[in-house]
């Protein structure tokens, strides 16, 4: 059975605005006040309405980095965060103390990578946020990548200490591929969240199924060898790091659409 979809449980809807246009939006939200804002690259808040600042959905062709570092001191009381980086080429490392996010409980990032991304360093940002509930990873990438993972040693992963994600309950990584920065940070999430109780990878990056009635096939899949290469990985990697109270829902590619060529 498929983790239900947990983007149903965040409570955000998305706001558009022009391009280069912020905008805060004031309004009751189950009982409580929140505020949304939406914007394309740098914007400036008033502390009255940053402390309020509850939503938030951003588009940023800075370094993710570089956002992540200015938000806690923007926007102390952050509960939802979204975040779409179009050329991310640095590492995500954060020089911040645990414990910025104190609010934060559901986190997306989507980013669009270019170069060799190591995505292990989105530990630190995790550990920062010690209330989160739900994290989604949605990754684009232009590397070709090959086989090297399937013959490695899987006891050759980096570790790293000291991060504890507790409250973490759900977490998706969807377009999941043969990165081993990719497999070092969902591992570490299996071996550092007491709570998680479902872990999705999607090779695919959703689409159209023909599984369901109304449609007689699946959606284009450009990568099919990368995605049937990382369900391999998955299997040699993480399913035997998965405790029996966690659900893992692997996405894999279609055996009749996205069938290999002999």
């Amino acid at each position: 059975m498929a983790c239900a979809d947990i983007t149903e449980s965040m409570p955000y809807a998305e706001i558009e605005m022009p391009d280069g246009v912020a905008s805060q939006v004031c309004g009751n939200y189950r009982g409580r006040v929140t505020v949304s804002l939406y914007y394309i690259g740098q914007v400036e808040v008033s502390l009255g309405e940053s402390l309020r600042l509850k939503n938030l959905e951003m588009f940023d062709c800075r370094p993710l980095c570089n956002a992540v570092e200015e938000l806690p001191s923007i926007a102390p009381n952050l509960e939802t965060f979204s975040i779409y980086s179009p050329r991310e080429v640095v590492n995500t490392r954060m020089a911040l103390a645990p414990s910025k996010f104190l609010h934060l409980k559901y986190l997306t990032i989507s980013i669009h990578v270019h170069g060799d991304y190591d995505y292990f360093s989105l530990v630190s940002f995790l550990g920062a946020a010690p209330s989160l509930d739900t994290f989604i990873l949605n990754v684009r990438t232009q590397l070709e990548r090959t086989d090297e993972l399937l013959s490695e040693d899987p006891s050759h992963l980096r570790k790293m200490l000291g991060y504890r994600h507790d409250k973490l309950k759900k977490v998706k990584i969807s377009r999941f591929y043969s990165s081993k920065s990719l497999v070092e940070l969902t591992c570490h999430i299996l071996e550092n969240s007491a709570s998680l109780e479902c872990l999705t990878l999607d090779t695919t990056g959703g689409g159209l199924r023909c599984s369901h009635r109304e449609f007689s096939k699946c959606s284009f899949l450009d990568r099919t060898k990368e995605a049937h290469t990382a369900v391999l990985i998955i299997g040699k990697y993480i399913v035997g790091k998965v405790c029996s109270r966690v659900k893992l829902d692997v996405v894999e590619p279609c055996i009749r659409c996205h069938a290999l060529d002999p």
